[in-house]
């Protein structure tokens, strides 16, 4: 029942969950290759002030 229940929920929401999924995606990609002002936490969070 629960299983059911929570794939119409899925099916239903499917677009806004795939858009908010691709967007956490693409903005973490930016975050981890992109060495910003503060520098890239990844590495130690090296330079910027």
């Amino acid at each position: 029942m629960g299983i059911q229940r929570m794939n119409n929920v899925l099916v239903k929401h499917s677009k806004w969950l795939f858009g908010i999924i691709t967007a956490i995606i693409i903005v973490s990609f930016v975050w981890f290759f992109t060495p910003g002002v503060s520098g890239n936490l990844l590495l130690g969070g090296i330079g910027g002030n």
